[in-house]
Formats: C-alpha cells, sequence, structure tokens
C-alpha cells in the first residue's frame, strides 16, 4: 500500500500555496490543513490590517480549502496556532473566539515562533477536520 492509495491531496483556487505542499490532504474521515497565512489571494500577499485581520484572513482561507474537501469549519476538531509575539495572543484570540465560540471551541496549541515562512506574516494556523465519509 502506498500513501496515494490512503490520502488525496485537495488544492483549491482563490487560496495560496507554496508549490512543494497540498492545501490539504484527506486521509478517511480526516482533512489535515497545511499552515495557511493570512493571505488574500493566490499570491503571497498578506492583508492589511494586523493580527486582527490575518487571523480572520486565515479563517477565511479554512472555509475555502475545507469546502473544497467536503467540510467546514463546523467541522475542525484541532488548531495549531504560530504568532512571532505572544503578546499580540489577545488581539488573534478575539478573532478566532468569535469564530468558534465558547461552547465547544477546537482544541489547539499556541506557539511564539521567530519567524513565519511567508514574507511579512505575523501569525499561521493549520487545522485538523472531522469529514464523515
Amino acid at each position: 500500500m502506498t500513501a496515494g492509495d490512503v490520502r488525496n491531496a485537495v488544492n483549491v483556487p482563490g487560496v495560496a500555496r507554496i508549490p512543494v505542499w497540498s492545501h490539504a490532504i484527506v486521509a478517511g474521515p480526516l482533512v489535515f490543513v497545511s499552515g495557511t497565512c493570512g493571505t488574500v489571494d493566490e499570491s503571497l500577499a498578506i492583508v492589511d490590517g494586523g493580527m486582527g485581520a490575518q487571523t480572520a484572513q486565515i479563517l477565511q482561507n479554512f472555509e475555502t480549502i475545507l469546502a473544497g474537501c467536503g467540510a467546514s469549519l463546523e467541522a475542525i476538531v484541532r488548531v495549531d496556532v504560530f504568532i512571532t509575539d505572544v503578546a499580540r495572543f489577545g488581539e488573534m484570540n478575539a478573532v478566532y473566539q468569535e469564530t468558534f465560540g465558547l461552547d465547544t471551541p477546537p482544541t489547539r496549541t499556541t506557539v511564539e515562533c521567530s519567524a513565519l515562512a511567508v514574507p511579512d506574516a505575523i501569525v499561521e494556523m493549520n487545522c485538523i477536520a472531522y469529514r464523515p465519509e
């Protein structure tokens, strides 16, 4: 059995992607979304407006990618967040909480890092979603 037998790569138009990775991999009922920054289109241009705007754009990009996989934001069970300045956690968290609420938000880890691969990005997230087959 090869990896191609158990997983399918999904790439969707309208969201930036560095060619060496897929937007997402669907493996059975799980969707693994790659690290995503607040890019506004297929270029690597970052949305203006700082941490809150970048977070909102990431979540919008998640929505687009997950729709291409037959899932939605409500299906997200896990999020990893990488921010370049933990002092700005509250700005990211306010937008995140607005999207996911407080009742049953996904599990999450937030890590401060010195830099991200996409120029001008100050936050990056990846996620795992559950999509029944």
